[in-house]
């Protein structure tokens, strides 16, 4: 089973197609219409292509800056983290990390919060 609907998942390859090279970019702009939440290092944003077969909230905490691995990030950087994570606790049923060998884009960091359907 896909975690997207047909439709999402559609769109989503492509996107991927469409902007092979701008992806990074594209996630890494904290000017996009979709943010909920901004903080120093760090944003909240909806997801555009979202797991909407499985989650009926879908968010992802995304790092201002480009990082491959969360422990990549500095000590500033995992501070806000936690303070993000603790801030937002309640508001959603969990947290998600992508290993590399399931994201779209390998070197960029993320993770999706998330209310189960």
């Amino acid at each position: 089973m896909n975690n997207r609907s047909f439709q999402v998942q559609e769109r989503y390859e492509r996107f991927k197609k469409d902007n092979v090279h701008a992806q990074s970019s594209f996630f890494l702009d904290e000017r996009r219409m979709s943010i909920v939440a901004n903080f120093e290092f760090w944003y909240v944003e909806e997801n555009d292509f979202p797991y909407d077969n499985v989650f009926s909230t879908h968010h992802l905490i995304v790092p201002k800056r480009l990082i491959a691995f969360y422990r990549e990030s500095n000590q500033a950087e995992h501070e806000e983290f936690l303070y993000v994570k603790k801030k937002l606790f309640g508001n959603y049923d969990g947290i998600l990390e992508n290993f590399p060998g399931s994201r779209s884009i390998v070197n960029h960091w993320h993770a999706h919060l998330f209310v189960w359907k």
